[in-house]
């Protein structure tokens, strides 16, 4: 079974953080909508990505998705030195916030 990480398509930062992941990922992972996710359960509000039949939320969500991408192993090895409380506390600041991050991306995104 392929790996699947479902995100937010109307939200910007989750569209682009799910584009990033398909191109940078040494597995295939399908990027569909939260909206075709069908299990109950499951927030709408948060990332959810499965593999190998298991599925993960949120925060493990993401770091499930980040841990085989090389470059970003600085990030890898902050999260393991996090507490979970702390790790919890930033998924739901930047989640919460993510439409205002996309107009500030925006705002500071150099014109090609």
């Amino acid at each position: 079974m392929k790996d699947i990480l479902f995100v937010d398509k109307k939200c910007e930062v989750c569209r682009c953080f799910g584009s990033y992941i398909s191109k940078k990922s040494n597995s295939e992972i399908i990027i569909k909508d939260i909206s075709n996710l069908d299990r109950k359960g499951f927030s709408s509000e948060r990332m959810h990505f499965c593999s190998n039949n298991k599925m993960f939320s949120g925060h493990l969500a993401i770091f499930e998705v980040i841990k085989n991408i090389e470059e970003l192993s600085i990030i890898k090895k902050t999260l393991n030195i996090l507490p979970n409380f702390i790790k919890v506390f930033l998924y739901y600041t930047i989640s919460k916030n993510r439409n205002s991050l996309a107009k500030l991306f925006k705002i500071i995104k150099p014109k090609s």
